[in-house]
């Protein structure tokens, strides 16, 4: 995924490498990469062993007592669809933590890129 996003990344016009800094093309390509490579491993697998056992205790809920399960059936919508809300804040909140540490980035390898006009102007 890093070489295809690199490839893409070299096709851009010149006008794009004007606008965007290096440290952020270098972040996005560490960082996210590595963000989808987390979503698609332990998220997946996380969420398909999180159903099984869901259905799992609904099984056992059921054996106890039916009256229980029903009220659970009918309050798991209402409680994941608070989570969807809760999850749009924290993918708003990655999004802005993503640009940040693209900027951070962008001015590290700027300054580490021009380190002796830095050091000139230090001294």
């Amino acid at each position: 995924m890093r070489l295809e996003l690199f490839n893409k990344i070299l096709t851009k016009d010149i006008a794009y490498y004007d606008k965007t800094k290096t440290g952020s093309l270098l972040s996005r390509l560490g960082n996210d990469i590595a963000t989808i490579k987390s979503v698609c491993s332990d998220n997946l697998s996380m969420i398909i062993r999180n159903f099984f056992q869901f259905l799992g205790s609904l099984v056992f809920l059921w054996l106890i007592s039916w009256k229980l399960t029903l009220i659970i059936i009918v309050l798991t919508p209402i409680i994941s669809f608070g989570l969807l809300f809760l999850f749009k804040f924290i993918k708003k909140e990655e999004k802005e933590y993503t640009n940040r540490l693209a900027k951070v980035s962008a001015l590290v390898t700027e300054v580490f890129g021009n380190i002796r006009v830095v050091r000139s102007f230090s001294n």
